[in-house]
């Protein structure tokens, strides 16, 4: 019997409409899609694609990965992510491995890839939007220039510095964990970059990207943090108050006063 393939597939930033019609041609076809799955079971590439195509009927295959830095236990989790995936294109049914933005650019799907590969299964990649080209695109921005480079840099590049040295744009990933780090290597315009980072995420929620609760809240923490330093401690807190105050506001005109209710509660119960 001969088996299956394993397709790579980019749903893109977060906006279904950013999906290429080549991915949707892909999960259309394909009789089985695997996504990650968060540990508290969010599958958050798997929610993009049903925005964008109908998955009613196939099989839907969760896979676990760590966030661990240790390479040993990554390597494992990316054999078990194949190994489950294994009896599925054994049996002649081609899969699809959903990864956010593009497979080419740190991509989980890429790991699995190279290792069905080498068992001999066949591998086939469907690019996708990287979130990057999207904020720019929002932005009204190019990236490069004729004699402008595009640097993508790790956060957690041990040269940081000296990437940033660099001429060029530079895009910075996978800086969720070393953001104080990335900050110190920015050197004086730091609070210009911080800001940089929260109009970017905040031009990516206006644009229907999903966020997960994690990011938001590092972002939270970021623009709390910007403030903090820039406006001090009371300003800090009136603004808090008011933005509150206006969410708690739009909540009771859209119906559904959820700030009002929590703060009678808490009065009842004094």
């Amino acid at each position: 019997m001969k088996k299956g393939v394993f397709y790579s597939v980019g749903v893109g930033p977060g906006d279904p409409e950013l999906i290429t019609l080549k991915a949707v041609r892909t999960l259309e076809r394909c009789p089985v899609v695997a996504a990650p799955q968060t540990k508290n079971g969010e599958m958050l590439a798997l929610s993009i694609a049903r925005q964008a195509v109908s998955l009613e009927g196939k099989t839907v295959v969760p896979l676990h990965f760590t966030m661990s830095r240790d390479k040993a236990q990554q390597h494992a989790a990316h054999l078990a992510a194949a190994q489950a995936l294994r009896p599925h294109l054994d049996a002649g049914r081609d899969v699809a491995m959903l990864n956010l933005g593009d497979v080419s650019i740190y991509a989980t799907a890429a790991y699995l890839a190279d290792i069905l590969a080498a068992d001999g299964y066949e591998t086939r990649m469907v690019p996708g939007v990287t979130s990057f080209c999207a904020v720019a695109a929002r932005l009204n921005t190019s990236l490069t220039g004729i004699d402008t480079p595009l640097h993508i840099v790790p956060g957690g590049c041990g040269a940081l510095e000296e990437c940033l040295a660099q001429p060029g744009a530079k895009v910075l990933m996978k800086s969720g964990r070393q953001l104080p780090g990335v900050l110190a290597a920015l050197g004086g315009g730091w609070k210009k970059a911080a800001l940089t980072v929260f109009v970017l995420w905040a031009v990516q929620q206006a644009d229907g990207m999903v966020i997960s609760p994690r990011i938001l809240g590092g972002v939270t923490g970021l623009v709390v943090a910007l403030l903090l330093f820039t406006i001090g401690v009371l300003k800090t807190l009136a603004i808090a108050i008011l933005v509150v105050v206006g969410i708690a506001c739009g909540q009771y005109l859209d119906g559904d006063p959820k700030i009002v209710r929590f703060i009678q509660n808490l009065m009842k119960k004094r």
